[in-house]
């Protein structure tokens, strides 16, 4: 009975090995889709970039939403890839951190050294800043936003802590039945739900860069997950079902492109709740085209580096664009675009793999991914 619920927890995410029968596949495809509207977004802020009016309101309205999905679901990908087993066992523990460590702090140190020897004009403050930065606490501090290259990196700070508290996440959810783990999804929405009301009210600072926020939303994804887990450890490709799932998941999509490119304010409260039901029934799409695909699984790999590597490449993007004379054309963007994706598969390919195997192999005595 274990090796069968292991079975059925090891696949879908990008740092799992897993049975391409049973990936996960429209997560790669809302990890893609998350990563090119934040583009589009600092496209526009960094660079000027504009892609026509509607695109334009979509990427700026609904960055807020986007962030949130990318808790949720990191949250979900782990519990599936960790959901079995004791985390508070001292070795597993340790292997699990490893795991995570190894997983993000290559490149989010590299984008740190890089920053503060290449970009960052006080070359003091960013040495005194260090070790905050490599610990990944920086987020705790309301004025973070702005200090050295967390415009575009500040959600790792908020993932490492979402890590650090999820082996207690797990041990709690497991210990809990299916109804009481459904109460505690509700309350939880409920909550991400109310305090951006709060905040206003408060006249608080934004929630955008709060790491309990983004813990809250990332405990979501990991409820969800347990849910998906024992609800249902039938995987088959039934076309009914494909099509039920699917169909929830393009309303709850159009309900949110809806409320935020209208800004409808009111509305966007219920925003979280259309996108539990996304993760929710995109988990339940099986598609075995889609699933084997070599090319989407490589680019939902990539988009890691794609949200980080952003504040690298704007300033040479325009440098190119006007050596070729191409400037106030509606397809410039694809410069910054293309030149991005070519350092993403570089330093993914020359940099980061080789660095990864090599921790794996030193860190861990027996690679269960």
């Amino acid at each position: 009975m274990e090796n069968n619920l292991t079975k059925i927890r090891n696949y879908g995410t990008s740092d799992v090995k897993t049975d391409y029968k049973h990936r996960y596949f429209m997560f790669d495809i809302i990890r893609i889709v998350c990563a090119l509207v934040i583009f589009g977004r600092h496209a526009q802020t960094m660079a000027g970039f504009s892609f026509g009016i509607v695109i334009n309101n979509i990427c700026i309205n609904m960055t807020s939403i986007i962030m949130t999905c990318f808790f949720m679901l990191s949250g979900f990908s782990l519990y599936i890839s960790n959901g079995v087993g004791n985390l508070f066992n001292k070795d597993n523990l340790c292997k699990s951190y490893k795991k995570r460590a190894i997983s993000i702090l290559p490149i989010y140190y590299l984008t740190h050294f890089v920053w503060i020897f290449f970009y960052e004009e006080d070359l003091i403050k960013g040495i005194i800043a260090t070790p905050l930065e490599l610990l990944g606490i920086q987020s705790v501090f309301s004025t973070v936003f702005g200090v050295l290259h967390n415009g575009g990196t500040w959600f790792i700070s908020c993932i490492i802590i979402s890590y650090f508290v999820y082996p207690l996440m797990q041990e709690i959810i497991n210990k809990l039945s299916m109804k009481d783990r459904a109460i505690i999804l509700l309350i939880s929405l409920l909550l991400a739900a109310y305090m951006p009301y709060y905040a206003v009210l408060s006249g608080s600072m934004t929630l955008y860069t709060n790491p309990f926020m983004r813990v809250i939303e990332f405990f979501i994804g990991v409820v969800l997950a347990s849910l998906i887990n024992n609800n249902d450890k039938k995987t088959e490709n039934n076309f009914s079902s494909n099509i039920k799932s699917l169909c929830i998941v393009i309303l709850c999509g159009l309900f949110l492109l809806a409320i935020f490119y209208k800004n409808i304010y009111k509305l966007q409260s219920f925003a979280i709740f259309a996108l539990a039901l996304i993760l929710y029934y995109s988990a339940k799409i099986r598609c075995r085209c889609l699933e084997r695909s070599v090319i989407l699984r490589y680019a939902s790999a990539l988009t890691y580096s794609f949200y980080i590597f952003q504040i690298f490449i704007w300033t040479p993007s325009l440098e190119i664009i006007e050596f070729l004379e191409i400037g106030n054309n509606k397809f410039d963007f694809l410069v910054a675009m293309l030149l991005l994706i070519i350092v993403c598969v570089c330093v993914h390919e020359l940099y980061e793999k080789p660095i990864q195997k090599i921790l794996k192999t030193k860190w861990l005595d027996t690679i269960n991914t």
